[in-house]
């Protein structure tokens, strides 16, 4: 259209040179935004003058593409087969410089692994069941009154250690996979934005248990821990579960083109507009599927006779979107309405009961399946013997402290996580081990049961002893940090207290220092920080060993103990809080 409108007006090479430099800004303008968020900001939010910036290059290389073309074309005047060659070309060219663009894009990585174990193992099979976005409260067996119903994971507790007072060392799926799989804090491992990947000298736990004569296997089910990442190192065999559809037709490696995430998410907006149908395999694998994946792979005796085996499996219910999964019991999912971060970033406030609802809906379609899994492990004498950990990346907000999703804060709805092991003979069935058990302890778990040393760099701490007694009993506080959206963060957090330190800049407006009484403040809504309240000196106690501990994680030196002035007995505290 204006295209037909400036020829009216203009000579026909001043029309064409206008309408392809504005082809070129707009599309300069979109991608580049896109691609500036995503790779210099690391997915931080972006502000006016970096916009502008943007813009500007986009109008800058808009008017001298049409500069350009416009001196061509006068230049060609008269001879309309080179003109109209001149215009082809223009066109060739911008598809050539797109191609050249692409190239920078990652690569899928290397296939698997072969096994070629120099060690025999007399340890345990080990399964690791990581749940995406699963807060605590969510279950009853955290919150009485929690509305989901999981009889299969409560079953699954009653054979395992439950940890009360579990926490994750960030709140979204890269940082926290990454400690999960190394056993380092975030800023140690720096797989946390959008863009980075695991580093490769890192020893993460599947490279150490394959060392050590473990078959190691692996299904990840997001796409920030999919192999591109390289988190698939140390695994003999690790399936990305992709979405099974891609939009406009296209392929795996083609849905990694900043294009393709400009129009798919164009898409998703459109149809937010239009239709409440989302269907899950768009987003990722429903658990049905993972379960089924896993018993397959068990099923065709990939691992040696004598070999045990490391299985990791990534079930993302009740991952957003949050759908609503049928009739009460069902197994199955259907298209239904549904609630996706990808539509809707900053939902109505009236939305969060119905939100929770869906939430909830999701957790009891994902007992369904992991059931079937516990029950598959027991039909082929897998169960018993075997040290299995259910445990979840991060919580999910639903207007707890006025925001959404996750990975934007450090309050306890996205730190406090499920976790639940089940020792190998199902010891100390029924217990729970109500100390702190921080996520990046969790490999060195793995590693002390499976008979193996712990690298020195690796910080986390083996929960249990030699005789499965708890070994986490002098951990007095977890410390976390996120960096993400805007929004940079870090926290400790004692039984009874925590200090949150946050940007200046912060994009959810955050201040700078909050203090929470968590014996009478659980929920987080009344911020002490200051000077003048009765636990004023633990602020400050808190605050040095926040800045203790970031020192500590950046020069690889031993953590800081905490026992400052107003930091009360460990054991004193868990009998105040009812855990003793």
């Amino acid at each position: 259209f204006l295209y037909l409108l400036l020829d009216r007006f203009l000579r026909a090479a001043f029309t064409f040179a206008l309408s392809l430099g504005g082809a070129v800004a707009f599309g300069t303008l979109i991608i580049g935004l896109f691609r500036y968020k995503r790779d210099v900001l690391m997915g931080h939010a972006m502000n006016l003058s970096q916009k502008s910036a943007v813009g500007g290059v986009a109008l800058g290389a808009g008017l001298a593409v049409a500069v350009l073309a416009a001196v061509v074309l006068l230049t060609l005047r008269g001879n309309r087969i080179k003109g109209v060659l001149a215009g082809a070309g223009s066109y060739v060219l911008l598809l050539l410089v797109g191609a050249v663009l692409s190239s920078t894009l990652p690569v899928e990585s290397e296939p698997a692994i072969a096994f070629e174990p120099q060690v025999q193992s007399q340890g345990p099979n080990i399964i690791l069941v990581a749940v995406d976005a699963l807060r605590a409260d969510a279950l009853t067996l955290y919150d009485a009154n929690a509305e989901a119903k999981t009889p299969r994971v409560d079953a699954f507790r009653q054979d395992g250690v439950l940890f009360p007072n579990s926490f994750v060392q960030s709140t979204w799926t890269k940082p926290s996979f990454a400690t999960l799989f190394s056993g380092l804090y975030p800023e140690a491992h720096t797989a946390t934005t959008k863009v980075s990947a695991l580093p490769k000298d890192i020893d993460t736990v599947a490279e150490i248990l394959y060392s050590g004569g473990y078959y190691t296997k692996g299904f990840s089910n997001n796409p920030n821990i999919m192999s591109v990442f390289d988190f698939d190192q140390g695994f003999v065999d690790y399936t990305d579960l992709k979405p099974d559809v891609y939009y406009f037709g296209a392929t795996y490696s083609a849905s990694k083109l900043s294009l393709y995430e400009v129009l798919r998410k164009g898409k998703q907006r459109i149809s937010a507009k239009f239709s409440n149908k989302l269907v899950v395999s768009e987003f990722y694998q429903p658990a049905e599927d993972v379960t089924r994946e896993a018993l397959d792979w068990l099923d065709g005796d990939p691992v040696p006779q004598g070999v045990p085996f490391y299985l990791f499996l990534h079930y993302m219910e009740p991952h957003d979107p949050f759908m609503v999964a049928g009739p009460p019991g069902s197994s199955v999912r259907t298209p239904r309405v549904g609630y996706a971060r990808a539509r809707m970033e900053h939902p109505d406030p009236k939305l969060a009961e119905a939100m929770r609802q869906a939430y909830n809906d999701d957790i009891e379609y994902m007992d369904i399946h992991i059931g079937a899994l516990f029950d598959g492990l027991k039909e082929r004498g897998l169960y018993d013997n075997s040290l299995i950990v259910f445990t979840s990346d991060h919580g999910e907000e639903f207007y707890d402290h006025k925001g959404w999703w996750h990975g934007q804060t450090l309050y306890d709805e996205l730190m406090l996580v499920p976790l639940v092991i089940k020792l190998p003979g199902n010891a100390r069935a029924g217990e729970q081990n109500p100390y702190f058990a921080r996520q990046v302890d969790i490999p060195a778990t793995f590693l002390h049961s499976a008979g193996l040393e712990q690298p020195e760099a690796m910080r986390g701490k083996p929960l249990f002893a030699e005789d499965n007694t708890d070994a986490n009993t002098d951990t007095s506080f977890v410390y976390a940090e996120v960096d993400f959206e805007g929004n940079d963060l870090q926290a400790v957090r004692t039984y009874d207290a925590k200090i949150i330190r946050a940007n200046e800049d912060s994009t959810r407006g955050f201040d700078t220092v909050e203090f929470y009484d968590l014996a009478h403040d659980p929920a987080e809504q009344n911020n002490l920080a200051g000077e003048n309240h009765p636990r004023a000196e633990e602020q400050r106690s808190l605050d040095e060993t926040l800045e203790e501990m970031k020192k500590s994680i950046r020069e690889g030196a031993p953590e800081p103990s905490h026992g400052g002035a107003g930091q009360r007995d460990v054991q004193s505290q868990l009998e105040a809080l009812g855990y003793l």
